[in-house]
């Protein structure tokens, strides 16, 4: 059974989420099936092209988010933090970093090349829906609280440019929880500054 499906940006290829742990590519023009994303634990529920259509990600109920060559099904990266089901997934215009939404009650912002947590917003119940803006300056939240926010991004694009955020900031190291929260090396959070 198939719960969601996106077109690829050009029109050419469609992307669809299932509850059998896989998403699928296919050509929009003959319905022949391109490729099959296989990794996720659990039904997967959503799925979305980046604004080139070179990947794709999906949101899974296992508590990912994975990151996928549209072409290969190669598997890019997996973004692991959530504590519960991941309901809704984007990708920013510039393909450098990817929100989503969880039952667990937040939205995570994510650097794409690395998996590094960014951000981590907070609803009071679970979050059903997010969209970056198309400056990819805010995110645009729906969640079972009732509640539609509308959230301004860290300006930081990497998890390098938020350790360089926080040093020119002066601030104290970061705590090995505060590192095993980002996601960020530990190593990289108590070095030495420059």
């Amino acid at each position: 059974m198939t719960g969601y499906a996106a077109f690829s940006p050009d029109g050419r290829k469609v992307a669809t989420a299932s509850e059998d742990g896989t998403a699928r590519v296919w050509d929009a023009a003959s319905g022949s099936e391109l490729v099959v994303l296989r990794g996720h634990d659990r039904g997967v529920s959503f799925v979305a092209f980046s604004a080139d259509g070179r990947t794709v990600v999906t949101g899974s109920q296992d508590g990912t988010a994975r990151l996928w060559d549209a072409v290969t099904g190669a598997a890019v990266a997996t973004l692991r933090g959530h504590e519960k089901a991941v309901y809704s997934v984007d990708l920013s215009a510039d393909g450098r970093r990817v929100l989503t939404a969880s039952a667990d009650g937040t939205v995570r912002l994510w650097d794409a090349a690395t998996g590094g947590v960014l951000a981590v917003l907070r609803h009071d119940k679970e979050v059903w829906v997010v969209r970056f803006s198309p400056d990819g300056e805010r995110a645009l939240t729906h969640s079972a609280d009732s509640a539609v926010r509308l959230w301004r991004l860290p300006a930081h694009r990497s998890v390098d440019e938020l350790i360089a955020y926080a040093r020119a900031l002066a601030l104290p190291a970061l705590s090995e929880a505060q590192c095993r929260e980002f996601g960020i090396a530990a190593t990289q959070c108590t070095s030495p500054r420059p």
